[in-house]
């Protein structure tokens, strides 16, 4: 009697063991199939979807001043794919400058002289390439890294001039706020280590603030122009030659606060 009763305990047991095995095997199964259906738009899989990201730094927008960078962001893709974590490559291309095309300058009242004044231009172009690791927090992305470019600017300064006629002869003089008049090729590489924060607005779109450190390696080359003078018959300023040229080599480094505050789109 003992022995029909432990083999049927057996029998009982093996046969809930099967139907537990099985009972798991579909619920995993069923939680499977379940998650795939289910639409995309977890904060943890919208961190991780896109491969993508295109960012346009909108400073400019709140200073007034023209010039941004675009910064295209390619996800490092290996072999283990982290929850809480990602790599970025980063391309940068940054363009700002002032370059006026025409200057029209009319003299409403001569009696008290000439003046004649030449604006200011300047330009910056910079391509930039880097990597980034990015740690997930919700919506909420911290990231870090290193970008490393090359850099070339044109700066040429405005100036004013003012003619008098006195005893038979024009005086000039001379007025700029930086300086005698002068024009500066600089271009360099600079090593910029990184860190920033960026908040995911919608599955597609996202916005980031992030600061910098800037260290780069110059050189440039400065000419200074010579005195304008005016012409005695034809009362307009004109600038000579080139006096003097200054070439220099060194290394410049700066805290960039506040290096981009960009708008994303995700793809």
């Amino acid at each position: 009697m003992g022995g029909i009763f432990v083999y049927l305990l057996r029998i009982t047991f093996i046969t809930m063991k099967k139907y537990f095995l099985i009972a798991s095997a579909t619920i995993l199964f069923s939680l499977e199939i379940f998650c795939q259906t289910q639409p995309n738009d977890s904060i943890m899989v919208m961190n991780r979807r896109y491969k993508n990201e295109i960012g346009i730094d909108f400073q400019g927008f709140f200073k007034g001043t023209p010039g941004t960078f675009l910064i295209w962001k390619r996800k490092k893709i290996g072999h283990l794919i982290s929850l809480t974590f990602s790599k970025n490559y980063r391309f940068q291309l940054g363009i700002n400058g002032t370059m006026p095309l025409t200057q029209k300058v009319t003299q409403i009242d001569t009696s008290k002289g000439y003046y004649v004044t030449s604006e200011s231009k300047q330009f910056l172009i910079q391509p930039m390439f880097g990597i980034e690791r990015i740690n997930f927090f919700g919506r909420f992305n911290i990231f870090y890294g290193m970008d490393f470019g090359p850099y070339y600017s044109y700066a040429r300064t405005g100036y004013t001039v003012f003619g008098s006629y006195n005893n038979g002869y024009y005086y000039s003089y001379f007025n700029s706020n930086a300086g005698a008049p002068n024009e500066t090729t600089k271009y360099g590489l600079s090593l910029i280590p990184f860190i920033g924060v960026k908040y995911r607005i919608a599955e597609h779109f996202s916005a980031s603030m992030e600061s910098g450190f800037n260290l780069s390696y110059y050189f440039s080359n400065t000419k200074l122009l010579a005195f304008p003078y005016f012409n005695n018959y034809t009362a307009q300023a004109t600038l000579n030659t080139v006096s003097t040229t200054s070439k220099v080599n060194g290394i410049s480094f700066s805290m960039m606060y506040l290096r981009f505050l960009t708008f994303n789109y995700h793809f």
